[in-house]
């Protein structure tokens, strides 16, 4: 390996001693030597936000959960955590608002699932979104109880209404946490990533870490493509067409590539949106979501390719990506 970190050679010690006698010798007393690891599925931006978050992997119970957040607690203050898995859960069944609200009757409560194709929401968020609750979006379910109420789980696009609520973080903080997750990246070996799909703020940060070399790993990076590419606005141009305009990244300063789209078409498994072609075993009436619309889907990503990108798509269940392969 030279000076900028990159493979000069490859050989047996008596070949690259012989053709390079001057390097410099580490030994390793035995030890594994790894080359880097790339990691294929990434969300760098999201890992550094979670760092600062609650931790609720591996939680066993709703109760835990809470405990876990306690700690995280402000007044006046979104409380945002990931993790949660009702998998893990002794009735195995997804978590309500009542869950949260004995704990935090007046802070609104935002918990991401392990996936991120589900969250769980307090009966104070509820109530900010109001009306907005009243009908599921496509792509999207928000479970009620048989009268009509939310129970406080949000499946994959309904999660949009209260994202768009949530108080953004600042560019500041975005730098701070990409900082956050370079770091932890490093700390295992990781010296590149493939990060599955961003937005043009998260990419101007990781440009702007670039041009501070405060940027230590490589990423190739999908742009986020979605269903609201179809909506075009003064104040909103879709994405393919911003990027069709701009053309490919091709390893800027050697750290960054931008040549391919996200699109989604369905959920995951786990939070029952993976879309199939028979009912979940444990959820009868349930076939899963699909996020895009099939022939928006097409249209959308045959534009993509006409530009030279990629189009990497996520599919779970089997009529998901029967779809896509069609």
């Amino acid at each position: 390996v030279d000076i900028n970190g990159k493979f000069a050679a490859v050989g047996t010690n008596e070949e690259i001693l012989k053709n390079y006698p001057y390097l410099k010798k580490i030994n390793a007393n035995g030890k594994f030597v790894y080359p880097g690891f790339i990691d294929s599925h990434t969300h760098l931006m999201n890992l550094g936000i979670s760092l600062t978050q609650a931790s609720l992997l591996s939680c066993t119970s709703p109760s835990e959960v809470v405990e876990r957040l306690l700690p995280f607690h402000k007044n006046g203050t979104w409380l945002l955590a990931r993790g949660w898995d009702q998998n893990l859960f002794p009735t195995l069944q997804f978590p309500t608002k009542e869950d949260l609200d004995v704990a935090f009757p007046d802070t609104p409560v935002w918990l991401h699932r392990v996936d991120s194709h589900a969250a769980w929401a307090n009966s104070v968020v509820i109530k900010i979104a109001g009306d907005a609750l009243n009908k599921n979006p496509y792509g999207g379910e928000i479970i009620r109880y048989s009268n009509g109420e939310p129970t406080g789980i949000f499946i994959d696009k309904a999660m949009d209404i209260i994202n768009a609520l949530v108080p953004p973080i600042t560019k500041d903080e975005m730098h701070e946490r990409m900082q956050l997750a370079i770091n932890e990246c490093k700390k295992y070996g990781l010296t590149s990533v493939h990060d599955a799909g961003n937005d043009d703020m998260v990419i101007q940060v990781m440009k702007e870490a670039i041009d501070k070399n405060k940027f230590d790993i490589r990423a190739y990076v999908m742009i986020m493509s979605t269903v609201s590419d179809s909506i075009s606005s003064e104040d909103m141009e879709p994405e393919h067409i911003k990027w069709c305009k701009r053309g490919k990244m091709m390893n800027y300063r050697d750290k960054l590539t931008i040549r391919s789209a996200k699109m989604f078409m369905d959920g995951a498994l786990g939070s029952r949106g993976a879309a199939l072609l028979q009912p979940y075993s444990d959820d009868s009436n349930n076939t899963g979501l699909l996020l895009t619309q099939p022939d928006l889907y097409y249209s959308i990503a045959r534009e993509w390719v006409k530009c030279g990108f990629q189009v990497n798509t996520h599919a779970i269940g089997d009529r998901g990506n029967r779809i896509v392969l069609d």
